[in-house]
This record gives structure tokens, sequence and C-alpha cells, in this order.
């Protein structure tokens, strides 16, 4: 190729890079610099560097290397031809029993993932043996889309123990509580989902509901440490209209004890037009409970969070 030629070619968008600027990228490469190292010292694109050597037959410096990469390459693709079974180049290799073991219980209808977990290899190993030895999906008395939906709700049933599974562990590191804690909580608790004095209608009664049992019992035992007598606490049921009330009450009574007070249950008339979910037997309905005459357990409850609160900003930023 003439020196004109190699001009024209050079640039890209009609600007032609000199000829010395070829020169010198030759000079680099021919050093042991690499391509992206020339382009930035040439201020050329990588593409254009690395065109100019494939045009010019410019190779590395270290030509003993070069050849060592290429009859690795060489050797690798032979080793495949020779031992399909090889799970991958460079890597241990897997036993035939072990490639038999999960065919038979992908024909049981178990999912990949499972069958990879089970016998402890890669996911991709188990996708490519399956796909070069034609296993299908099986099972009992199940087939094709049939099977593949089975496998895909075991595979679903194990995530949630998995993760059932965790959470009780979680739970178990608990252990008791204070009597401080149990306040603080309960604090938090009431903040979060109970009455608020508001600026444009100034009240301190206490006023608390929620719709699981487990948070409306420890709200109670807040109050019974607090020196709040159960009788003195006034629950009321409020479910919507189109729910069975008495049963929701009768639940609810189940779930806390028969020593409450209940008042009447309000029944919701509201028709949302989103589709409602919270229906059937398992449809309660939330628990409204109110204390009369406590203004000085309101005060407590909202002056505690507070001070949860305030802690929080004081406290120094935990180092990462």
């Amino acid at each position: 190729m003439d020196d004109d030629a190699r001009t024209r070619r050079s640039g890209v968008g009609g600007r032609p890079y000199p000829p010395e600027l070829r020169t010198q990228a030759a000079q680099l490469r021919r050093s042991g610099a690499g391509s992206r190292q020339i382009a930035a010292e040439l201020s050329v694109s990588r593409a254009t560097v690395c065109r100019w050597f494939r045009e010019d037959d410019v190779l590395p410096a270290d030509l003993e290397r070069h050849e060592r990469g290429r009859r690795w390459a060489a050797e690798m693709a032979a080793r495949r031809a020779e031992d399909p079974a090889r799970s991958y180049p460079g890597h241990r290799r897997h036993d035939p029993e072990l490639r038999e073991t999960a065919a038979e219980m992908r024909r049981q209808g178990l999912p990949r993932a499972e069958i990879a977990r089970e016998l402890g290899i890669g996911l991709s190993t188990v996708a490519r043996w399956f796909r070069e030895d034609g296993v299908e999906l099986g099972g009992a008395g199940l087939s094709g889309r049939a099977a593949a939906q089975a496998a895909a709700r075991r595979t679903v049933d194990e995530r949630w123990a998995r993760q059932d599974a965790e959470q009780s562990r979680h739970a178990q590191t608990v252990g008791p509580l204070s009597a401080r804690e149990r306040l603080l909580i309960g604090a938090a608790l009431y903040w979060a989902e109970g009455a608020k004095s508001k600026p444009w209608r100034r009240h301190h009664l206490v006023q608390f509901s929620n719709s699981d049992p487990a948070v409306v019992r420890f709200f109670l035992g807040c109050l019974q440490q607090l020196g709040i007598p159960r009788k003195d606490v006034v629950c009321r049921v409020q479910i919507h209209r189109t729910a069975d009330a008495e049963a929701a009450e009768v639940w609810w009574r189940d779930q806390l004890g028969g020593d409450l007070v209940f008042h009447r249950t309000t029944l919701k008339r509201h028709e949302p037009k989103t589709s409602r979910y919270n229906t059937g037997d398992g449809y309660h309905g939330c628990l409204m409970i109110t204390i009369h005459q406590s203004a000085r357990l309101y005060r407590l409850l909202v002056g505690t969070w507070e001070g949860v609160a305030a802690s929080v900003f004081s406290a120094p930023s935990p180092v990462v």
C-alpha cells in the first residue's frame, strides 16, 4: 500500500492522520506498548491503532508470549474435541456418574437450579449437559408445560421455605425484652398507628388501630405494664360492610381474650374503585383500642417517641 493510500485511509470523517503518526505507533508497539496506551499517547482511537497494526502486520515485541497464547488456544480446542464431557476449559473434570445422576433427577421433574444445588455444580454446567444430551423434563404423570409448572412451583416453595427459616433464625436471636425496651417499642408503634394531636384539633387521647393481632397484643401488654387495667381498654372492630362483622368480633375476642370491653362494630361503607384483596375468611378488619382519660398516658407515649427520634439525630453516624 503506497503512502497516499495510507494517508487517505488513516483518517476518520475525512480527516487524514500524518504518516509519521502511524510510524510512531508501530515503533511504540514493537517496544512493547499496548494498543490502549498507544491510542491515549497519540490522541487517536484504539480502533484506528488496531487497524494500522492489522494493515501493516505489526506484531507485539513479545512474540514468544504471543505464540504461547496461540498454542494454548489450539491445545484447549483439541482437548474439547477429544473430551466433550469436560466441564469447561481449565476447570476440573466431572464424573460421568454425576452427569447421569443429574439427568435422572431432571427426568423426575426437578428444576435445574435444585439439581445444581444438590450436586454442588454450576447451573450453567447442568444446563449444558441437558442441552448436549437432549434431556427433557419429566415427572410422574406430568409432561410438557404441566411438568415445567410443577417444577417451577417446587422451586418457589423451596425459596419461601429458605426465607421462612432465615426469619425464624432472626426471631430466635431477640430473646426476652426489658420493661424499657417494651416501652420504647410500644411508643414507636403508637406513633406509627395511633391517633395524634393536631394544631387544629388539640387533644390527648390514646387511640390505637391495627389489623395485626400480634401488634395489638404487644400494645396491650405495654398498657398492662404501664398500669392500665384491661377493664379500662375499650375495643371496637372496624370492618367493611360486606364482611361478617359478628364473626370478626368473635375472632378478635379469641385472639385477645374475653375480658376486654367491645363496643358496637363500625362498618365501613366506602366503595373504592380498586379491587379489594382483603376479603374472605381471612379478613377480620381492624381493631380500634381507646383509653378514656388517658392524657398522661398519651404524653408518656408521645414524649418517649420524641426522645427516641432525638437520640437518632444526636448519635454519631456509623462508620461504614
